[in-house]
């Protein structure tokens, strides 16, 4: 079942009744966050958003022993995966892009692979931005696609 898409002026009027009415309950895990982040981008956000976002998958496990955890993480390392790398990304006209590090609330910590990848992102010239609550990520995804 996909999400019902709104022309872009709809999206922004709706993106912002939607922010004014958005409940404070905070979410339960990181995954939970992110997942609500991309319902918004691909729903009430599309307007916004349209298709210019994507998942970095690096967390999470991946296997059931430790034994599988460990050929599923030298296959992915292999293939380029990086620790650090925020969790989404967006991009608009150009080489606009904007990163978003998601964190639960005040509990979740950047680590220093993050810290270092979000230093050479900005020094790159890139948006990092770490959201802690879906309020935040939907306030900074509004600013980056409606900033000149």
């Amino acid at each position: 079942m996909s999400a019902k898409r709104t022309s872009p002026a709809k999206g922004i009027s709706a993106g912002k009744a939607y922010l004014a009415r958005i409940r404070r309950k905070p979410a339960k895990s990181e995954h939970s966050l992110q997942s609500a982040i991309a319902t918004w981008c691909r729903g009430i956000g599309f307007g916004y958003v349209r298709d210019r976002f994507a998942a970095i998958p690096n967390g999470g496990t991946r296997g059931a022993d430790a034994r599988s955890r460990a050929i599923a993480g030298a296959h992915l390392k292999a293939e380029g995966v990086r620790a650090g790398m925020p969790d989404l990304l967006f991009w608009k006209g150009g080489a606009t892009v904007l990163w978003l590090e998601v964190k639960l609330g005040t509990s979740g910590t950047v680590s220093e692979a993050q810290h270092k990848v979000h230093a050479s992102l900005r020094e790159a010239g890139f948006q990092v931005l770490v959201a802690r609550d879906l309020t935040e990520a939907i306030k900074a995804i509004i600013n980056f696609y409606t900033e000149p």
